[in-house]
């Protein structure tokens, strides 16, 4: 018999969505059962195989359009906030300036506030 869904190496929402496919799939299973069509063993086997990898190809597209809804507002945030920073020029026997051009146009004074 092929690898139970418990023996596969997944992540808790793999594993948790692949569970209730495969109740789903065992339920669908009993079904055909009761109508009493005979199946060859090679054919069931590769049934359940196809049965399983389309459910691992689904997990992963769902997980994926979680993750992308997810990192979406990351992103935003990342984009709207590299403008933030600020550069401090300090000039001696005048007050601090604040300038936001790259440090590249400035000379050696220039002292960079980023939080690394």
């Amino acid at each position: 018999m092929g690898t139970r869904i418990d023996q596969l190496k997944l992540h808790s929402v793999q594993l948790g969505y692949l569970k209730i496919l495969q109740v789903g799939t065992q339920t669908q299973t009993t079904q055909k059962q009761e109508n009493k069509y005979e199946v060859k063993p090679q054919y069931e086997e590769l049934s359940k195989q196809l049965i399983m990898q389309h459910a691992i190809i689904n997990a992963i597209k769902c997980m994926r359009a979680i993750k992308d809804r997810i990192a979406r507002p990351v992103y935003q945030l990342a984009i709207i906030s590299v403008s933030l920073y600020t550069r401090t020029v300090y000039q001696p026997g005048k007050s601090l300036v604040r300038d936001l051009q790259s440090p590249s146009a400035h000379h050696s004074s220039v002292v960079d506030t980023r939080i690394r």
